[in-house]
């Protein structure tokens, strides 16, 4: 345990001495979950912007319910604490801001060119390589705070069974990766766009969006409950939702997954 105390202490003194923005930064050794250390802040009136990661997590979650585990000094697993004043209605930019975050910080710090599958996985190569989940607590039709989850992977070297869509940034380039020095630049890209959304809504963050998008101009399906709906991502609304011809008719989807055909995009 004491390794452990230290590989935590070590982590957020050296991502704190790499950053810029006025951000407190939280790292325990051990949890289960960040989203919900980070709500528990929140809620004890925690201020923000501030971020809560740790050396291992055993209970964190994605979207639809998806759970994992990762292994200590493997993966950068972080959330963000924000308290905006945003309409509930435009949450979900939270998440394409700390996609878009991710992607330029891992551009900057290890060169390695990312994309965003919509929603909000980032993919390298059609490989998934970060998954990302906000949460937020309302407050008459507004955020309280907002909670956005990351987590990157970074040293490892192979995933479990089911997952071989996945990919780390080990894997990518040969080399070990300072986790510290992938965590800061992820914070200070994240931070970047999270304010520029703040400020200007989807439209401070959706020319970005689009060029930085793995799924348009592509043939895609999008899987719903009931089965997969074939088509062409076209666009993306000012609000987020996927446009996809469906064959002359257009079709916005809101919360769906989505893969691309014959490449095997869907992790």
């Amino acid at each position: 345990m004491n390794s452990l105390k230290s590989a935590a202490a070590a982590m957020r003194e050296q991502i704190t001495a790499r950053l810029r923005h006025p951000v407190l930064v939280h790292w325990q050794e051990q949890t289960t979950s960040t989203n919900d250390d980070a709500r528990r802040a929140a809620l004890d009136g925690a201020a923000a912007p501030a971020v809560f990661g740790a050396e291992q997590q055993s209970a964190g979650r994605g979207r639809l319910r998806r759970h994992w585990e990762t292994g200590s000094g493997e993966a950068v697993e972080m959330s963000f604490l924000l308290r905006p004043q945003t309409p509930a209605a435009v949450l979900a930019g939270y998440n394409f801001a700390a996609a878009l975050g991710i992607c330029a910080g891992l551009e900057t710090c290890c060169g390695v060119q990312a994309q965003v599958k919509w929603p909000n996985d980032v993919v390298v190569g059609g490989r998934k390589i970060c998954g990302i989940l906000s949460e937020a607590s309302l407050l008459g039709g507004e955020a309280a705070f907002v909670v956005t989850g990351t987590g990157v992977n970074v040293n490892q070297q192979s995933f479990p069974e089911g997952l071989g869509g996945a990919v780390s940034l080990r894997m990518l380039t040969g080399t070990v990766k300072s986790r510290a020095d992938v965590a800061a630049a992820c914070i200070e890209a994240v931070l970047d766009r999270a304010g520029r959304f703040e400020q200007l809504g989807f439209a401070g963050i959706m020319d970005e969006y689009r060029e930085r998008s793995a799924v348009l101009g592509r043939d895609v399906d999008v899987v719903q409950a009931d089965g997969t709906v074939p088509g062409r991502c076209v666009d993306f609304d000012p609000d987020g939702a996927i446009v996809v011809d469906t064959g002359g008719r257009l079709v916005r989807f809101h919360a769906n997954d989505v893969s691309l055909r014959g490449a095997g995009l869907h992790v």
